[in-house]
């Protein structure tokens, strides 16, 4: 099948990007295993990239975690971004 990139999937990008940079900053610590916390951007990334496809979800991965490590933590760690995108897709 072709499917197109349209309209619909550039929106769903850029909102799913958005809202994956602002979930950044929630992370909820297990309290049993020390440094450890769960996110719930990757459920988000998952459930965009289920409906809206590997492609949509690549680029929220990508994106999304690149451009929340520069804002919150001052550096881009490519070595987490790439496997977060690899994960949308």
């Amino acid at each position: 099948m072709n499917k197109k990139f349209g309209i619909k999937e550039v929106v769903a990008t850029g909102i799913g990007t958005a809202i994956f940079v602002a979930l950044t900053e929630i992370q909820i610590p297990i309290g049993f295993i020390p440094n450890t916390s769960l996110q719930p951007r990757a459920a988000f990334l998952a459930f965009f990239a289920a409906v809206f496809g590997p492609v949509v979800g690549g680029i929220i991965g990508l994106l999304g975690h690149a451009l929340g490590d520069a804002l919150f933590y001052g550096s881009v760690w490519w070595s987490w971004v790439f496997p977060d995108a690899l994960f949308g897709v």
